[in-house]
Protein backbone atom coordinates (compact mmCIF):
# COMPACT_ATOMS: atom_id res chain seq x y z
CA UNK A 1 0.00 0.00 0.00
CA UNK A 2 1.21 3.72 -0.89
CA UNK A 3 1.31 5.71 1.62
CA UNK A 4 1.60 9.72 1.69
CA UNK A 5 4.61 11.14 3.06
CA UNK A 6 2.92 13.42 5.60
CA UNK A 7 1.07 10.35 6.60
CA UNK A 8 4.04 8.38 7.09
CA UNK A 9 5.64 12.09 8.84
CA UNK A 10 2.54 12.36 11.39
CA UNK A 11 2.78 8.68 12.25
CA UNK A 12 6.87 8.93 13.18
CA UNK A 13 5.79 12.22 14.83
CA UNK A 14 3.28 10.59 17.17
CA UNK A 15 5.45 7.73 17.16
CA UNK A 16 8.24 9.94 19.08
CA UNK A 17 6.06 11.70 20.76
CA UNK A 18 4.69 8.51 22.64
CA UNK A 19 8.56 7.39 23.42
CA UNK A 20 8.90 10.77 24.63
CA UNK A 21 6.06 10.45 26.90
CA UNK A 22 7.38 6.84 28.19
CA UNK A 23 11.01 7.99 28.79
CA UNK A 24 9.91 10.69 30.96
CA UNK A 25 7.38 8.60 32.65
CA UNK A 26 10.52 6.35 33.52
CA UNK A 27 12.29 9.46 34.73
CA UNK A 28 9.35 10.10 37.07
CA UNK A 29 8.98 7.15 38.31
CA UNK A 30 12.87 6.74 39.22
CA UNK A 31 13.04 10.14 40.50
CA UNK A 32 10.28 9.47 43.02
CA UNK A 33 11.85 5.65 43.79
CA UNK A 34 14.83 7.93 44.50
CA UNK A 35 13.05 10.14 46.96
CA UNK A 36 11.82 7.69 48.66
CA UNK A 37 15.04 5.76 49.17
CA UNK A 38 16.94 8.85 50.24
CA UNK A 39 14.66 11.15 51.93
CA UNK A 40 15.59 9.63 55.16
CA UNK A 41 19.10 10.14 55.13
CA UNK A 42 18.38 13.63 53.91
CA UNK A 43 16.29 14.55 56.27
CA UNK A 44 18.84 12.52 59.52
CA UNK A 45 21.43 15.22 57.45
CA UNK A 46 19.23 18.10 58.00
CA UNK A 47 18.35 17.54 61.75
CA UNK A 48 22.29 17.15 62.24
CA UNK A 49 22.94 21.01 60.43
CA UNK A 50 19.94 22.20 62.40
CA UNK A 51 21.46 21.70 65.83
CA UNK A 52 24.65 22.74 64.42
CA UNK A 53 23.08 25.88 63.42
CA UNK A 54 20.91 26.10 66.86
CA UNK A 55 24.22 25.82 68.63
CA UNK A 56 26.00 28.22 66.22
CA UNK A 57 23.71 30.99 66.59
CA UNK A 58 24.98 32.30 69.59
CA UNK A 59 27.70 34.30 67.74
CA UNK A 60 24.87 36.84 66.42
CA UNK A 61 23.60 36.89 69.91
CA UNK A 62 21.06 34.64 69.84
CA UNK A 63 20.28 31.59 71.74
CA UNK A 64 19.31 28.22 69.91
CA UNK A 65 17.69 24.56 71.00
CA UNK A 66 17.18 21.71 69.51
CA UNK A 67 14.41 19.01 70.76
CA UNK A 68 13.11 16.09 68.83
CA UNK A 69 9.74 15.62 68.18
CA UNK A 70 7.22 12.71 66.72
CA UNK A 71 7.17 8.88 67.29
CA UNK A 72 10.15 7.29 65.28
CA UNK A 73 7.99 4.85 64.58
CA UNK A 74 5.76 7.00 62.67
CA UNK A 75 7.47 10.61 61.94
CA UNK A 76 10.42 11.91 62.88
CA UNK A 77 11.44 15.79 63.37
CA UNK A 78 12.43 18.06 65.77
CA UNK A 79 11.54 21.65 67.50
CA UNK A 80 14.36 24.22 66.40
CA UNK A 81 13.98 27.61 68.80
CA UNK A 82 15.60 30.35 68.61
CA UNK A 83 15.66 33.55 70.95
CA UNK A 84 17.11 37.10 71.41
CA UNK A 85 19.40 37.58 74.60
CA UNK A 86 17.93 40.99 75.31
CA UNK A 87 16.14 42.69 78.25
CA UNK A 88 13.25 42.12 76.35
CA UNK A 89 13.40 38.36 74.63
CA UNK A 90 12.05 37.50 71.81
CA UNK A 91 11.41 33.75 70.86
CA UNK A 92 9.97 31.51 67.64
CA UNK A 93 10.45 28.68 67.30
CA UNK A 94 9.44 26.15 64.15
CA UNK A 95 8.72 22.15 64.03
CA UNK A 96 10.31 20.29 61.42
CA UNK A 97 8.69 17.20 60.97
CA UNK A 98 9.27 13.76 58.10
CA UNK A 99 7.03 10.69 57.58
CA UNK A 100 9.33 8.02 55.95
CA UNK A 101 8.20 7.55 52.87
CA UNK A 102 6.86 11.15 52.56
CA UNK A 103 7.80 13.71 49.21
CA UNK A 104 7.68 16.30 52.09
CA UNK A 105 9.00 17.79 55.03
CA UNK A 106 6.46 19.97 56.56
CA UNK A 107 6.80 22.76 58.88
CA UNK A 108 5.16 25.02 61.67
CA UNK A 109 5.97 27.78 63.33
CA UNK A 110 5.36 29.66 66.58
CA UNK A 111 3.54 32.23 64.71
CA UNK A 112 0.95 29.29 63.53
CA UNK A 113 2.17 29.55 59.82
CA UNK A 114 3.05 26.21 57.63
CA UNK A 115 5.36 25.20 55.17
CA UNK A 116 6.36 22.77 52.97
CA UNK A 117 9.68 21.92 51.50
CA UNK A 118 9.02 19.32 48.60
CA UNK A 119 11.65 16.55 47.93
CA UNK A 120 12.97 16.95 44.28
CA UNK A 121 15.77 15.01 42.33
CA UNK A 122 17.93 16.88 40.21
CA UNK A 123 19.08 16.39 36.85
CA UNK A 124 21.61 13.81 37.39
CA UNK A 125 18.64 12.12 39.32
CA UNK A 126 21.39 11.18 41.81
CA UNK A 127 21.13 13.88 44.74
CA UNK A 128 17.97 15.02 45.94
CA UNK A 129 17.45 18.66 47.22
CA UNK A 130 14.06 20.50 48.30
CA UNK A 131 12.43 23.37 47.73
CA UNK A 132 9.68 25.72 49.06
CA UNK A 133 6.97 27.88 47.74
CA UNK A 134 9.04 30.99 49.29
CA UNK A 135 12.41 30.10 47.59
CA UNK A 136 11.62 27.87 44.47
CA UNK A 137 15.45 26.68 43.98
CA UNK A 138 16.50 23.51 44.91
CA UNK A 139 18.40 23.17 48.60
CA UNK A 140 20.64 21.18 49.99
CA UNK A 141 20.22 20.24 53.59
CA UNK A 142 22.68 22.80 54.75
CA UNK A 143 20.96 25.39 52.83
CA UNK A 144 18.00 23.88 53.99
CA UNK A 145 19.14 24.50 57.65
CA UNK A 146 20.12 27.98 56.75
CA UNK A 147 16.79 28.85 54.75
CA UNK A 148 14.72 27.59 58.12
CA UNK A 149 16.64 29.46 60.91
CA UNK A 150 17.48 32.90 59.13
CA UNK A 151 13.69 32.59 58.51
CA UNK A 152 12.82 32.83 62.20
CA UNK A 153 15.52 35.21 63.39
CA UNK A 154 13.96 37.70 60.82
CA UNK A 155 10.62 37.38 63.03
CA UNK A 156 12.75 38.29 66.34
Amino acid sequence: MLTPAWIKQVAAEEAAEKLESEVERERISAASLRVVSKGPEFFQELLRELAITAEAVKTINAIGSISPLGNPEFESGCRISVRLRSVLPKQTYTDVLYQKGSKVIRCYTLEGEAFILSFCVCDDLQEIAVMSDEFPVPMNYKRVAQFIVQRMISRL
